[in-house]
């Protein structure tokens, strides 16, 4: 049944209201317990990737269990951490799993370069110190990461 336009203002207005007045994603910064959360899981990551494995594909298993967990830890700290953070461990850990032979990740080499656009969103001025230390070791990891595993799929 079809409701006549006026009966539906009030809720159009609550709706502008609330998209009016909304945070927008990209605005969002660390906040609370956020920052170590995210640092804590970067540290794993750039452990996984310095803990010297014999082979591409032990380094790779490595990393996908330095990553195992990682979408129910972003959910936890959603609204606490920067959009670039997230997607940055998202798009890296998509990219593992892709090079560890995942079938349903179809391009690892691009999902790497993705993460190395998201951290490269880390600033000294406006991020914590350890968080832009972080960002960087894990660029350095991802171009390491797509490097070694260029010859299978062919990154650029």
């Amino acid at each position: 049944m079809r409701r006549p336009l006026p009966a539906l203002r009030p809720a159009l207005k609550t709706l502008a209201v609330m998209v009016l007045a909304a945070e927008p994603a990209y605005a969002i910064d660390f906040r609370g317990d956020g920052s170590t959360i995210w640092v804590e899981r970067s540290a794993r990551l750039i452990a996984a990737a310095k803990s010297h494995p014999t082979s591409r594909d032990q380094y790779n298993a490595t990393l996908k269990a330095a990553c195992s967990g990682i979408g129910g830890e972003l959910l936890k700290i959603g609204g606490s951490a920067p959009i670039w953070a997230a997607e940055g461990h998202r798009a890296f850990c998509r990219g593992v799993d892709g090079f560890a032979g995942s079938p349903f990740v179809k391009d690892p080499c691009g999902e790497m370069k993705k993460a190395i656009g998201y951290y490269g969103k880390s600033r000294a001025e406006e991020h914590p110190a350890d968080v832009v230390k972080a960002s960087g070791s894990l660029i350095r990891v991802a171009e390491m990461t797509r490097e070694l595993n260029a010859d299978r799929r062919r990154c650029n």
